[in-house]
């Protein structure tokens, strides 16, 4: 392998490595009464649990990243967001 192709895979590799995965500085808040329920499951894909909440709602949660931050999203009764956070 040649030099050029080395410095090509490190420049991919620092570039993935800086690309934020829903950083946990991430505004929520903006997507509060905007992100639909199903939206989510297009962006982020199926979650890996689901809970049903007592108002009608649900929790979903993602694990995210190589060290497996969560991503929780808590939708109300007609699936809109409302609250979001990453830990």
């Amino acid at each position: 392998m040649g030099m050029k192709q080395i410095l090509v895979m490190m420049a991919a590799v620092f570039v993935s490595l800086s690309i934020p995965t829903g950083c946990s500085s991430y505004d929520w808040d903006k997507e509060v009464g905007v992100l639909t329920l199903n939206q989510a499951i297009l962006d982020f894909g199926p979650p890996d649990t689901t809970a049903d909440v007592e108002e009608g709602g649900k929790v979903l949660k993602w694990y995210v990243g190589e060290f497996r931050h969560e991503r929780i999203l808590h939708f109300d009764s007609k699936g809109i967001l409302i609250s979001g956070k990453k830990i």
